[in-house]
């Protein structure tokens, strides 16, 4: 516990002779055992906060300040490549379980370097967003080393790195967790890791996170390659991720680690070689439980061993959908029958045979699914990441937003398909309404309970100007919990495309 001498904030880093009197301050109160507060250091880019850079407020924390970071873009210098030098400390947004807020709050690196350093601490870093991070080393977002970070309710998109694209952790000693993060369209050029990666010997815990369309481009581990390092993943997805060797989800290799999955969902992944959704080195233990792989593909199709690789020393499959499942695995209550997802490739529908039908000994007290629902809701947990709602009715929808792009006097765009579904059981009625004269919804009205409905979504550009133009969408039913639901359209009206030739023309004038 650190006391700061001054209680106006604007006072921090006026000068040594403060820190001095900081530093008295807080041996003192080890001294005297006296509870000592920790500071909050505020970042906002305009100027209304303690500083306006994150670097800036980091160097001059303290163990145990928080940092917070208003909603805002974070270029440049002390905006990336932040080094949290040794501190432990907290970084966050000004509210890390507001969605909206997380994904304004973003640390753009515009692809001149790393998002943060973590060397040798124990730091916490919450509802950000990293994007555009590049190096040629490691870690494209996040660089960790020798530290046991708790990162959560973060976005990490669009970076990259010669291995782990959106994040590196490394040493023996380290302990990361990661809850409730999203990976999306990170990428690694050779060292594996499109997502993450987990190496030298790290134990590593995840939680409630998403790896969606990261890409390994020539080597393992689309989603998550480890290696030399223990990993326990409960409640996270991996959809569309590619690895140019194995494991299009998780690739593994390296000496004696173990796997350990829990009610995960591997869908749509991709391995050049072997594994599309899980692949693993033949020193490896792997233990399965409650799992879904399905739609997941190799070099050799997508049959059992395309889902999961067979290569592990040992493996402990239990309760699992499996695609073409045969048996010759071993373990027992898996089923081979199509899982029956809504459109996005994760919630179950309510025909569905994962349904009451994972571990019987799965207790699941306290847990939660990955939409923050109960677990467990009916007689046994389901398998997968979504726990199907048995007690009363629930909107879906799919996908959460469509990005638009038009030409200038040019022909309409091609219309989108929004999929409405029941999420729970018996029947909604829903009605979707729009909110500008430049959308046209069909139809706006509709039933569902088992089915999946389809809604077309067309765009006309009679009269818009260059520009973007946003609209919102409302699927709405009076008696459903979670009504309404709403579908961001958003499009941008550019104008025309000037190319010039490669060819090299000469004019010349005769003054006669």
């Amino acid at each position: 516990f650190v006391v700061k001498w001054q209680s106006n904030e604007k006072l921090r880093g006026a000068g040594e002779d403060i820190k001095m009197k900081n530093l008295i301050l807080a041996f003192i109160c080890l001294l005297l055992a006296i509870p000592c507060n920790a500071a909050t250091i505020t970042v906002n880019w305009d100027g209304s906060g303690d500083y306006t850079t994150i670097q800036a407020a980091i160097d001059d924390a303290y163990n145990g300040d928080v940092v917070i970071i208003a909603p805002g873009t974070y270029t440049g210098e002390g905006n990336r490549d932040i080094d949290l030098g040794g501190h432990t400390i907290t970084v966050r947004s000004t509210n890390p379980d507001d969605p909206v807020i997380v994904a304004k709050t973003i640390i753009d690196c515009q692809n001149n370097g790393r998002g943060f350093i973590l060397n040798n601490n124990n730091s916490s870093l919450s509802g950000l967003t990293i994007t555009n991070g590049y190096t040629t080393s490691h870690g494209g977002g996040i660089h960790s080393y020798g530290s046991s970070p708790t990162i959560s309710n973060c976005i990490f998109s669009h970076n990259s790195a010669h291995a782990g694209g959106g994040m590196d952790a490394k040493k023996g000693w380290s302990q990361p967790k990661l809850i409730n993060c999203t990976f999306i369209a990170n990428s690694s050029t050779y060292g594996g890791g499109g997502g993450l990666r987990i190496d030298s010997g790290c134990t590593a815990t995840l939680s409630n996170c998403a790896f969606i369309s990261n890409t390994a481009n020539r080597y393992r581990g689309g989603g998550i390659r480890t290696s030399d390092s223990d990993i326990t993943l409960n409640n996270c997805i991996f959809i569309g991720n590619t690895a140019g060797d194995g494991g299009g989800g998780i690739g593994d290799n390296g000496a004696h680690p173990n796997v350990e999955l829990t009610n995960c969902t591997f869908f749509g992944n991709t391995a050049g070689e072997t594994g599309g959704g899980i692949d693993v080195g033949h020193l490896s233990h792997q233990t399965l439980t409650n799992c879904i792989f399905w739609n997941n593909s190799d070099r050799n199709g997508i049959g059992e061993l395309s889902q999961i690789g067979p290569e592990a020393l040992t493996h402990s499959i239990n309760y699992n959908c499996i695609q073409d499942w045969t048996g010759s695995l071993g373990g027992i209550g898996n089923i081979g029958d199509d899982p029956n997802f809504a459109p996005d490739g994760y919630h179950l529908l309510v025909c569905s045979p994962c349904i009451d039908t994972g571990d019987p000994a799965y207790d699941g007290a306290g847990e939660t699914d990955i939409d923050g629902q109960t677990r467990v809701m009916g007689s046994r947990v389901d398998m997968g990441v979504d726990e199907f709602n048995l007690e009363e009715a629930l909107l879906g929808i799919w996908p959460t937003g469509f990005e638009v792009l038009a030409a200038e006097g040019g022909p309409n765009p091609e219309a989108q398909v929004l999929y409405i579904y029941n999420a729970g059981i018996d029947t909604i009625n829903w009605e979707v309404e729009e909110n500008c004269n430049w959308l046209y919804v069909t139809p706006t009205t509709g039933e569902s309970s088992g089915e999946v409905d389809k809604v077309t979504l067309s765009v006309d550009t009679t009269g818009l100007g260059r520009g973007g133009y946003n609209c919102l969408v409302a699927i709405s039913d009076s008696n459903v919990a979670n009504s309404p639901q709403t579908v961001a359209v958003n499009i941008v009206v550019q104008g025309p495309i000037i190319e010039l030739s490669a060819n090299k023309f000469e004019f010349h004038a005769d003054v006669n």
